[in-house]
């Protein structure tokens, strides 16, 4: 098994289970962001390829936490990113039940960061 499917999981057919490949970082990326979309079968994953549904097993974590948010917030705000540190803070309060739609608007904008540095970390 290569390096990349260690590190991004293993393409999948959604239908069959069959394991395709490696993932590649952009399939683990498509994964991470269908598994947050709020559509109705976003807890799925699974997104289509070649005329297919596909979606990956394994690869970087694709959970958001309030822990996570508060993390980039505290880099935000030794970085001295004030626009960063207000998005989280809009994040943590939608999360937490705010239903301000610029809240969701800003967990969206964190999560992208998160799962940019998750990509560059693995």
């Amino acid at each position: 098994m290569t390096s990349t499917a260690q590190i991004f999981g293993i393409l999948t057919d959604y239908v069959t289970g069959e394991a395709i490949r490696p993932a590649t970082p952009a399939e683990w990326r498509q994964t991470a962001d269908a598994l947050h979309d709020r559509t109705s079968d976003s807890y799925t994953g699974a997104f289509e390829q070649d005329g297919r549904a596909v979606c990956v097993d394994g690869g970087p974590d694709t959970d958001i936490t309030a822990a996570d948010l508060q993390a980039l917030s505290d880099e935000a705000a030794s970085a001295g990113d004030g626009l960063q540190v207000g998005l989280c803070e809009q994040a943590l309060a939608w999360a937490d039940g705010d239903n301000e739609r610029l809240g969701e608007y800003a967990w969206d904008k964190c999560r992208a960061v998160i799962f940019d540095a998750r990509m560059e970390m693995a």
